[in-house]
This record gives C-alpha cells, structure tokens and sequence, in this order.
C-alpha cells in the first residue's frame, strides 16, 4: 500500500523539524494529551521507523518533543546496530494538567494513535515502552496492523530486551577471561526488563545481584539481594553497574558518589544524563557497552516478527531469546576487543562493529542460527 501524499500528511500532522528528525503531532480527542510521532529520517516503506509507545508525564510540550528526538535518534543507533530492517523512531504521549498515566483513557488514545499509524501507511511501526502495556498494543492492533509487539506470539519482548543485557555482560565475562561466579551487579530498575536481568544473573551463578527500584517491592527477587529503603545504588561498589530504569539517570551525582565500576551494561535508552559525565565514566576505567547493543533485543524480535511473522507466531520463545543472547554477546565481545579492553577506546571503534543496511536484516538471518543449532525451520 502506498503512503499517503505529502499534502494528505501535512493535512493530517502539526509537523515540526528538529535536524534528521521530524515530529508529526495528530489530534486527539483527550484534554491534557498530546502524542508526538518523531522519524529519524524519511519516510519510506521499504525500511519503516519502528519505536514503542512511551507514556509519561512531561512538564511541556518543549521538553516532551526532545525526548522523543533524542529517543528516535537512539532507536536508529540499535537498528543500525543489528540491521533490524528499520529505521529509528519513537512515539511518545505527554500527559498535563490532571491526566496521568494511571488516568489517560487508553482506548481513546489507541484509537488516536492507530489513526495517526494509518494515515503514515506504513512507514512509521510501534509497539510498547514505559508505561504501555501488552492490553494497549491488543488494543492497537484491532484498529491498525502496524504494530509490533510480539502479538500473535509467545515471545515476551521484555525478556528478549533483558536477553541483549544479558549477552553483552558475557561478551564481556568472555573478553575480559573473567569468572561470572566473582562478579558483582547492582541492578538499577527491577521492572517489566530488569527482574529478568537481575533472575538471570542469577541463575548464571553471579557472586552477588543488588537490586533496587523505585517499587521496593519489585526489587525483592530471589536470590539477589535487594537495598533498603536507606541506600542508594549510587553508593554500592560492585563489579558491573546494570542500569535498567529511566533514562540519564548516571548524572553528576553518581559520577561524585559511586566507586567506579568496571563496567555499565543496561537495559536503559540512554543511561548517562550528558557527554561528559559519560566521558568521566570512560576515564575512570568504566567500560560502557552502549545500549544500542544491550538492549536491542525487543527490536531484533520485531524483525522477525516482520520479516517472518509465521515462523515468529510458531517458534518457541526460548530460541528467539537464546539467539538474541549469542547475537548482542558476540556483538558485546568484539566490541570490547576491538577497543582493546580499554573503556577509553570504546567511541572510537563502536562504528565497527554497527552492520551496514546493504547485510542481510537480522531477522532473515534467524533461520540460518536455528539450522545450525539442530532446530527445524517452517518459514512457509
């Protein structure tokens, strides 16, 4: 189907420009809401923007168009990372005045969104992010295809972004010929990705899992050891800092505060809250494996998901979340390697080991992985 005319568009969008990125504003029906659509790049059918649905309160409009430019911006640096088939972007939904996101009526909004998805025809996908549910995206899905959120499936898109965590802090136990069993981990945000992060470092025999969350009770996992209401993460000295809440969180305070860990690996868009304190991390030996490889894992799904929705629908979810683990660890591993082990080296080689859009999508490749580990494929 082909997308709309640029005049059916503007017709249908306040659009707004802010560098490679642009902002389609759509009516919605509710008071106090406002949903912004931002592309990184063009439009275009044959390699859609692709980016969950973020619902938050932001204190203006000013502020909620930055995060989603800057969120777009890192959705294209993951799909570029694994050449998923798409291009960066990001829906987000500013709540104001008495609307929050425990009182927005989601129907209303899902039906707002999936008439905005239709009108872009294709080349703009979502699916779910902070404060969006599974109920949301069923929702979403009745009124508009162009969604992908493992519907259909089994596949739990939270683990499979966990999985990616989880593959780059073995990329690099293995770079590093280090012994996961001496290692410590302070997860940060036990939510809908971190309790599987943390349950699964676990499970692999990490010496120690410190958790913490803003829900204290999200934090009490078995087997890790949660902080008390008198801690802060930002105070632990631990092996591997894994954050996995809301962005920019690792600011100056943390920088002042925190013992420097060996490494930051997390399920968080964005961790560090400016270049320089990323950069101060880098000098202090932290070695950061940015996040469009550790937490790539929902959207190397979707590119099954799109690419091959049948084997996707019948594919045990286990093997989607074995693979996506192999993948972002090998990815994990050779980035390290290439920078010598040495965090400063990290920005400079990281365009290395980022696949090209000419490869084969990684999805397409997802078949050759389950040969090769002694599975039958019905792609048909």
């Amino acid at each position: 189907m082909a997308a709309h005319s640029t005049a059916e568009i503007e017709q249908t969008f306040k659009i707004s420009q802010e560098g490679g990125v642009t902002i389609f504003e759509p009516q919605v029906r509710q008071d106090g809401v406002q949903l912004f659509i931002a592309n990184d790049g063009p439009l275009q059918l044959a390699r859609p923007g692709n980016g969950g649905m973020r619902l938050l309160e932001y204190p203006d409009e000013k502020t909620a168009i930055a995060d989603a430019v800057r969120l777009a911006e890192g959705m294209t640096r993951k799909h570029n990372c694994y050449n998923t088939g798409f291009s960066g972007a990001k829906l987000v939904v500013r709540c104001s005045e008495e609307v929050t996101p425990k009182s927005v009526d989601r129907l209303s909004l899902m039906e707002d969104c999936a008439d905005a998805l239709e009108a872009l025809q294709g080349t703009v996908w979502t699916g779910c992010d902070l404060n969006t549910t599974g109920d949301d995206m069923d929702m979403l899905v009745d009124k508009t295809p162009y969604v992908l959120a493992g519907l259909g499936s089994k596949v739990d898109t939270n683990i499979a972004t966990a999985m990616t965590t989880v593959g780059s802090i073995l990329g690099l136990v293995d770079a590093h010929c280090i012994d996961i069993n001496t290692q410590t981990f302070m997860v940060q945000g036990c939510g809908k990705v971190g309790m599987h992060v943390a349950r699964t470092l676990v499970s692999l025999g990490a010496k120690k899992v410190l958790t913490c969350d803003i829900s204290e009770e999200r934090a009490n996992i078995e087997g890790c050891t949660p902080l008390s209401s008198s801690e802060n993460w930002y105070d632990q000295d631990v092996d591997f800092l894994v954050p996995c809440a809301n962005s920019l969180a690792i600011n100056e305070r943390v920088l002042q505060r925190m013992p420097p860990p060996s490494f930051v690996v997390g399920a968080t868009n964005q961790p560090f809250s400016s270049h320089a304190v990323r950069d101060a991390f880098d000098k202090n030996g932290a070695l950061h494996i940015p996040e469009s490889i550790s937490s790539g894992g929902a959207i190397m799904a979707d590119s099954i998901e799109w690419a091959l929705p049948k084997l996707f629908r019948t594919v045990e979810p286990q093997l989607v979340y074995d693979w996506i683990l192999d993948v972002s660890k090998a990815k994990s591993k050779e980035l390290s390697l290439r920078a010598e082990n040495e965090a400063l080296n990290i920005k400079r080689v990281v365009d290395c080991v980022y696949e090209g859009s000419d490869t084969v999508p990684v999805g397409l490749r997802f078949p050759d992985w389950l040969r090769e580990n002694g599975h039958e494929v019905q792609t048909e």
